[in-house]
Formats: C-alpha cells, sequence, structure tokens
C-alpha cells in the first residue's frame, strides 16, 4: 500500500449538472490539488462518474492533468465476459438463498440471465443483484422478452393493487422512504416535520395505521410499521437495515438506481403530488424539467449558454412542462420557509425560459 492519504467521492460530479455554470471553478480547485497533493503522492484521490456524466462534460475534465488517460479506469457491463456474468449471478443465487434443484436448471438460468441488455438506468450487476433480492429470477423469460424495467413496472403496479390492507401499507412506506430521499428512520414515522408527510401518503393510497383501523395482532401503528419493515416481503427487496448513531436503525433503498426508478414510478401516479410532497432536495437534485416543443427551445436546451449539452441525465426523474407552475410554487414556498438554495439563480431551472416566466409570477421580490 502506498504511504499518503486516500480519499474516495462517489458520483463527485452529480452536482454541477445542476449547477454547470460552477464546474470550471470545481476544475481549477481539482487542478490546484492536483499539482499539489495528488502529483507528490500526498493523496490518492479516487472519483467515481456515471459515464453519462462524464460525456457530459469530457471536454471540461480535459483540462485537468487529474484526468489524463492513464488516470481513468472505465468499468462497463459491457466488458464483462459470460464467464464473469456467470460467476456474478452465482455468487447472488448464493447470497440469497435462490434454490435451484439441479445443475442443469442452475447452467439454463445463468445462461439465460446472461443475456440480459443494460437498461437506461439499470446495468447487468445492478439487475442482477435487484432481480435476486426481488425474487425475479422466475421472470426471467419476462424480463428478457420485455425488459427489466418493464417487469419492475408490473411488480409495483401488482403491489399497489393488492388488496390485502398491509401490502397497501407497506407500499406507503417505500414511498415515504422514496419521498425522504431514500431513507427512512422509525422516528420519522412520528417527527413533527415527516409525520404529516406519511399520513398524506397514506390518505393518497387509500389506507391508514390510525388507532381504530385495523391492525395486524392488535399491534399499535408504530409496532406494525416497525414489523412491516423488518419482515414484509416486498419491503425488504427494496429496503435494507442498517443503523446510525443519531436514529437507530435506518431503512435505505438497496441502490440509487431502484430510487430513482421508485421516484419516476410515483411521479407517474399523481404528478401533482408528487411535486408538492417529496422533499425538496429529491426536486432540485434528481429532477428535470422535460423537452420543450419549439424548435427555438429545443436548440437551446440542446446546447446551453454554457456551451455543453444539458440534456436529461439517466434516472432523473422527468416533470411535464404543464407542472411547471406547480413547481415553481413548491420552490418558492420552500424558500420562503428558509430553505436555502445556494447560487438558485445558476440552478439549471433558471435557464428554462418556461420555468423562469412562473417563477417571475411567484416570486414578487423580482
Amino acid at each position: 500500500m502506498h504511504k499518503g492519504v486516500y480519499i474516495i467521492v462517489d458520483d463527485w460530479i452529480d452536482t454541477y449538472v445542476y449547477y454547470p455554470s460552477k464546474l470550471d471553478r470545481a476544475i481549477d480547485l481539482l487542478s490546484s490539488v492536483y499539482n499539489n497533493y495528488v502529483r507528490s503522492g500526498e493523496v490518492y484521490l479516487i472519483l467515481t462518474v456515471q459515464e453519462d456524466t462524464w460525456w457530459r462534460f469530457k471536454g471540461s475534465f480535459e483540462k485537468c492533468g487529474l484526468f489524463q488517460r492513464e488516470c481513468l479506469l472505465n468499468i462497463q457491463s459491457l466488458n464483462f465476459t459470460k464467464t464473469e456474468k456467470q460467476n456474478m449471478i452465482l455468487c447472488h443465487f448464493k447470497h440469497y438463498n435462490i434454490k435451484v434443484f439441479s445443475d442443469k436448471g442452475r447452467q439454463n438460468k445463468c445462461a439465460n440471465l446472461t443475456k440480459l441488455r443494460n437498461e437506461w438506468n439499470f446495468f447487468f450487476p445492478v439487475m442482477i443483484d435487484l432481480i435476486c433480492a426481488m425474487e425475479l429470477e422466475k421472470a426471467q423469460e419476462r424480463i428478457l422478452m420485455n425488459g427489466f424495467s418493464y417487469v419492475l413496472q408490473k411488480y409495483f403496479d401488482k403491489w399497489l393493487e393488492e388488496g390485502d390492507v398491509n401490502q397497501k401499507r407497506s407500499f406507503c412506506i417505500l414511498v415515504f422512504a422514496a419521498f425522504l430521499g431514500g431513507k427512512v428512520s422509525l422516528t420519522d414515522f412520528k417527527c413533527p416535520i415527516s409525520g404529516p408527510l406519511f399520513d398524506k401518503v397514506c390518505n393518497k393510497y387509500k389506507c391508514s395505521f390510525n388507532v381504530g383501523t385495523e391492525l395486524i395482532q392488535n399491534k399499535s401503528p408504530d409496532q406494525e410499521i416497525e414489523m412491516l419493515l423488518g419482515e414484509n416481503k416486498h419491503l425488504k427487496s427494496c429496503l435494507y437495515q442498517t443503523s446510525c448513531i443519531q436514529n437507530g436503525i435506518v431503512f435505505i433503498f438497496h441502490h440509487s438506481s431502484l430510487l430513482k426508478f421508485v421516484l419516476s414510478y410515483i411521479k407517474e401516479k399523481g404528478e401533482i403530488f408528487f411535486i408538492e410532497n417529496v422533499h425538496i432536495d429529491i426536486l432540485m437534485k434528481h429532477c428535470w424539467i422535460g423537452e420543450p416543443q419549439c424548435a427555438l427551445d429545443k436548440l437551446i436546451a440542446e446546447f446551453g449558454v454554457w456551451n455543453c449539452p444539458v440534456k436529461q441525465p439517466e434516472g432523473s426523474v422527468s416533470l411535464s412542462t404543464s407542472v411547471i407552475e406547480t413547481l415553481a410554487k413548491r420552490i418558492y414556498s420552500e424558500k420562503e420557509k428558509g430553505y436555502r438554495i445556494p447560487e438558485w439563480d445558476d440552478h439549471i431551472f433558471m435557464s428554462r425560459k418556461e420555468f423562469k416566466t412562473f417563477w417571475k409570477k411567484v416570486d414578487h421580490s423580482i
């Protein structure tokens, strides 16, 4: 092991997708860090970035010595051999205790799953993990025929439409966790700030945890929530249990790509409800205003004022132009409550002509 400090920053560039005008300053800072600390071996800096984001800003990266070709490692699902994919599948079968009753059956399942193709928000390793975690390996033929995202959507449709009251309640818990940014603790359900949000979600999907409603084994609402988080098969397939010092037990989405999928799924079930209730950080860092309609706006969106493409990032939640006024009102209300948005004028939303029109209507200080 080399001497020196190792620093790992995951998806470090994502912020600049929403604040592209700040990227040049960040590149200058990285160049200084590279020249003063990295070249000498005092610091070993490891930065990860999604391929979509890398190509978005590749021209700016080339200005920094940190991103010389010999310093780059491209890890792609496309580069996995069939044997590597099979080993990955078998490791997941073992981890999730998936029973295959014959060697031939195991070989057939592996052979079929190696044919999975990358999708917009899901790559091979993540798909294999989610297929095993959500027990979708029996649906492999439908996945190969219709795609993983399609089968995943049907999985959530079936979960949402189940008549069992506790399945509906478990779905509400999943929505609540997604609205909070991908993780939830038991204290969030009773918190004065987030607690009312959970009640709104339950009302939206027509179920309740209120005292007096049908509960499992005469448990209190708090006890039932804890039991569903720990035992419900659907919830366990989406959220894993961990802990932190402040909040005790915390349940977190298995993958950020699954979180983004669930957010998009919820948005499709009610865009206004989504905008009015999801955490403001989700709107600011994971959502994108949909494609403009006129040819001129499309050209501006394709090559913005920062001389870099501003197409919708992979995995982001697409908001239609019909709800821009609702989006502007929500952001303004959060600012009125004291939510700080540093350099708000540089946010990507403010580069959209449609959004700025509504923003001027709601922000009377302009």
